[in-house]
């Protein structure tokens, strides 16, 4: 069994918060791997006029955040699970 541990939302828009959580998963846990929820353009997943989007949208990390947070784990040799939404992923979820 394999343990994953989930950084989600739990970071709140805050860079240094979420680098010392992934610091002290990958030291003081056993963790095998971390899931990043990456949301990098914030239209693709929420619909504007949730009520929601604007505390999302001041939260979010661009990409350069989200390899330093990746670049912790693989230095440290974790394995790692990420989340992008993409627009195709959600064209082929109205399909069905």
């Amino acid at each position: 069994m394999k343990l994953i541990a989930e950084t989600a939302w739990h970071h709140d828009g805050n860079f240094d918060f979420f680098r010392n959580l992934v610091k002290e998963i990958t030291k003081n846990t056993q963790t095998d791997y971390i899931k990043f929820h990456i949301t990098l353009n914030l239209d693709e997943y929420m619909h504007t006029d949730h009520p929601a989007y604007q505390w999302a949208k001041e939260r979010i990390f661009t990409m350069i955040s989200f390899s330093k947070g990746l670049a912790i784990t693989t230095f440290r040799f974790f394995g790692f699970l990420k989340l992008a939404f993409r627009k195709i992923l959600f064209k082929r979820a109205q399909v069905y």
